[in-house]
């Protein structure tokens, strides 16, 4: 017999194989067999299997946005009332799926919040087994130190904390600054694996640097250090900068497929930005390559003509 998912259920397919009724005899032997199940700790699959391996998912999850905008003002208010140090660790305000039935979870396996650090203050150190990521939706000036390694934190950056590394934060302006973390703590959870230690009241290291430790050895397209080489369960990389992410995003010509892209130009190509911008600046339309985006570059070559799916021959034109 041929079971489709779509159409079948555990309930429907022992309705169509039903046995007969047991006998009088043999239904009190069923009933001290599941009495002998329950004291011996035993649950039979055949009762289970429903519910142990549905036909398809049924998540508890439900779509659902939270805002910045409603998010920022709650945890400055938070900022002014609770202290972060010792006991709480950490202000952070868990993201909470309405369909989990109020557990923390912004999803069955993501832990995700705000985070939330008043000028001059310290998180202190502790590391744990669950893995960490932080994005910085807006702002700049904390550091996090992660195994004595200051990492900036600035708007648009990914940044990884892996597990069991010591790791505390420092907000070294006299502005706050929220980001947003996300921690596997559902799945450590239910794995029950969660472990936790206190490290240091401040962090072991208050230096500023603008380019960590680990970014200087290994952060380099296409090469590789020579040194540092030890294994690890994790990417040695502790951030990933958001100017790396967005300079070749700008550039149209090589974020579409040769059916889609534009012309190359024929003059300048969109300002690339290979460094950060200073803040407050931006790359107006009128000046594709203003200083404040970076050098101007020079224009790039466009590949022979050849036919674009779509277009005749004639209509062939240089493209990226």
């Amino acid at each position: 017999m041929s079971i489709s998912a779509d159409s079948t259920t555990h309930e429907s397919v022992a309705a169509e194989n039903a046995v007969p009724e047991p006998t009088p005899e043999e239904a009190a032997q069923l009933e001290q067999l599941y009495q002998d199940f329950e004291a011996g700790n035993l649950i039979p699959l055949w009762t289970e299997i429903a519910d142990l391996m549905p036909m398809v998912p049924s998540p508890k999850a439900v779509p659902y946005v939270w805002r910045w905008n409603d998010l920022y003002p709650l945890a400055a208010r938070a900022g002014d009332l609770v202290p972060v140090g010792r006991g709480g660790e950490r202000r952070a305000i868990a993201l909470a799926n309405p369909g989990l039935a109020g557990t923390p979870y912004a999803t069955p396996t993501l832990w995700a919040a705000i985070q939330y650090l008043g000028a001059h203050e310290t998180a202190p150190e502790h590391r744990h087994s669950q893995n960490a990521f932080r994005f910085v939706v807006e702002g700049e000036g904390v550091w996090t130190v992660v195994n004595g390694d200051p990492v900036a934190m600035r708007r648009g950056d990914f940044l990884l904390t892996p597990g069991w590394n010591f790791h505390g934060h420092h907000n070294d302006t006299d502005q706050p600054m929220a980001w947003i973390d996300g921690l596997d703590i559902p799945f450590v959870h239910y794995a029950d694996a969660g472990f936790f230690e206190f490290g240091t009241e401040r962090v072991t290291d208050e230096a500023t640097p603008d380019v960590s430790r680990s970014e200087r050895l290994w952060a380099h397209p296409g090469l590789r250090p020579l040194s540092g080489l030890q294994d690890t369960v994790n990417s040695p990389i502790a951030a990933y900068r958001w100017e790396h992410t967005d300079a070749p995003c700008a550039n149209n010509c090589f974020s579409r497929t040769r059916a889609t892209r534009p012309r190359c130009p024929r003059a300048t190509p969109p300002c690339v930005t290979p460094t950060r911008p200073p803040a407050g600046t931006s790359c107006p339309p009128s000046a594709p390559n203003s200083t404040a985006c970076g050098p101007a570059l020079p224009p790039r070559p466009c590949a022979k003509s050849v036919p674009v799916s779509g277009r005749s021959s004639k209509d062939a034109a240089p493209w990226c």
